[in-house]
């Protein structure tokens, strides 16, 4: 498998990503899975037992915490959840200093990582891009010159 770096803000936890992400690299057998704190997760409910993946689950408490495990893990599929309050009280050098990191580990070691950062946007957006996973807002126009009968006759 092609391995990717993949970051991408939903306003909660998306479990559709995790499942998805872990189908996707299922083949390596196994897989990190990386948290901050404000993410509640019934981890035997999240995981259940059989899934063939040999799932890691560690807390971030810190960004030189999430730069030492990108830097010394091993090569296996990364999913890191983050609230986006957490990554915004980072120092952004830090922020663009693990983003580096998940560059280098995915490109050159092939390493596929997915990153879902949960909540409102921050100032974290100008270093990792604004990569929003929301259904689109639909505009209503009312009103207005013409009909659709009176620009488009038949």
């Amino acid at each position: 498998m092609r391995s990717y770096l993949r970051i991408f803000r939903t306003g909660s936890f998306d479990f559709d990503e995790l499942y998805a992400f872990m189908e996707k690299v299922h083949e390596y057998g196994k897989m990190h899975f990386l948290i901050s704190d404000g993410i509640m997760l019934d981890l035997p409910q999240t995981f259940p037992e059989g899934s063939g993946l040999d799932i890691r689950i560690q807390r971030i408490l810190t960004s030189y915490q999430l730069q030492r495990i990108l830097l010394e893990s091993d090569n296996s599929p990364h999913f890191i959840a983050v609230v986006s309050g957490v990554i915004s009280s980072w120092a952004m050098e830090s922020v663009e200093s693990f983003y580096e990191i998940m560059k280098i580990k995915s490109y050159y070691h092939r390493c596929p990582i997915s990153m879902n950062i949960v909540g409102k946007g921050g100032v974290y957006e100008n270093y990792l891009g604004k990569r929003v996973l929301e259904p689109p807002e639909r505009r209503v126009v009312e009103g207005g010159l013409y009909q659709w009968e009176e620009q488009h006759p038949q």
